[in-house]
């Protein structure tokens, strides 16, 4: 601790803010990195979480519309009705496979997905190559119970299939968007933590720097104040503390006891000087007394001389 006093009220100053100000750089950091975190958190379930839910989603929708399409058909005669279920069976399938490349691209590093999407791919292939060169074909050749035969068969097998491996990814993305928004919350948690942790840190280390402060700079001179009233009010016995310090304060605390102690010598001298003085005044009143006294016999002695001259006479 002896340092800290030895440095100057510059230096404590700057120790004492110094402190502070780092306590809050780290709070600031500590904020920054959990906002960034949050963001990244938040861009991905964005980018990477919903989009892959929306996209799977409307996949499944697509298939589904598929189907019905289909059955559609085969309820439908020949007809304008039943070209506008073709049509729209040909749009739902190119909407899928617009989205699937996508998919892929969007989910290739991750891998349970994208062994799930290749997959599906696999499948939709076929149920696409069964449904286009075989079904349909079946339909426009008025072959219904064929193309419901096949429909109820290997293209429900095939639906089922792909149906389920929709869910199993929509599961999974679902889940990871729950984690990521759980991740989210938990660097949102820490954040605070740390705000809290370091905010409280800095509000001590600014009550310690204060206290600390007043203690090593306002009490010496709070000090040093009330023995320059009572040498104004002409005390010459106050003593003035001077524990060796080096900075500003100590270099005021021995200047104030050098200053005393000159005082003190003088009014000694002083003293001195007006003892040998009433001594000098006592010598002199002595000395006066005896003049004094060898007049008043002269005085006598010419009385008697004068008398004996008168007598004579």
């Amino acid at each position: 601790m002896k340092w800290f006093l030895n440095m100057s009220t510059r230096g404590k100053l700057v120790v004492g803010f110094g402190m502070m100000v780092l306590l809050l750089v780290i709070v600031s950091s500590a904020s920054y990195v959990a906002v960034t975190g949050m963001r990244s958190s938040l861009e991905n379930l964005y980018r990477l979480d919903l989009a892959n839910v929306h996209d799977l989603k409307d996949i499944r929708a697509n298939q589904n519309g598929i189907r019905a399409e289909v059955l559609e058909m085969l309820s439908r005669p020949r007809g304008a009705a039943f070209d506008d279920s073709h049509q729209e069976i040909k749009e739902r399938h190119k909407e899928n496979s617009e989205k699937i490349p996508k998919l892929l691209d969007r989910n290739k590093h991750i891998p349970s997905l994208l062994a799930k999407l290749n997959e599906f791919v696999s499948v939709q292939k076929e149920f696409s190559e069964t449904r286009d060169a075989k079904i349909i074909p079946l339909l426009y050749e008025g072959k219904s119970e064929d193309a419901r035969q096949l429909m109820l068969g290997i293209q429900d097998q095939q639906n089922r299939k792909m149906r389920a491996i929709v869910g199993q990814m929509t599961n999974e993305v679902e889940a990871q968007a729950r984690v990521a928004v759980a991740q989210a919350e938990e660097r949102a948690d820490q954040a605070i933590r740390l705000i809290l942790i370091f905010g409280l840190a800095a509000v001590v280390a600014a009550v310690l720097a204060v206290g600390g402060m007043g203690r090593v700079i306002a009490n010496p001179l709070k000090e040093i104040s009330g023995v320059a009233e009572r040498l104004a009010a002409g005390d010459l016995t106050v003593g003035v503390s001077a524990d060796g310090r080096a900075d500003e304060v100590g270099v005021l605390q021995q200047t104030f006891r050098k200053m005393v102690e000159n005082l003190r010598q003088s009014t000694r001298d002083l003293q001195e000087g007006v003892n040998v003085l009433g001594s000098s005044a006592g010598e002199i009143l002595a000395g006066t007394t005896q003049v004094a006294s060898g007049a008043a016999e002269t005085a006598t002695a010419v009385a008697e001389t004068t008398s004996t001259v008168e007598e004579l006479k």
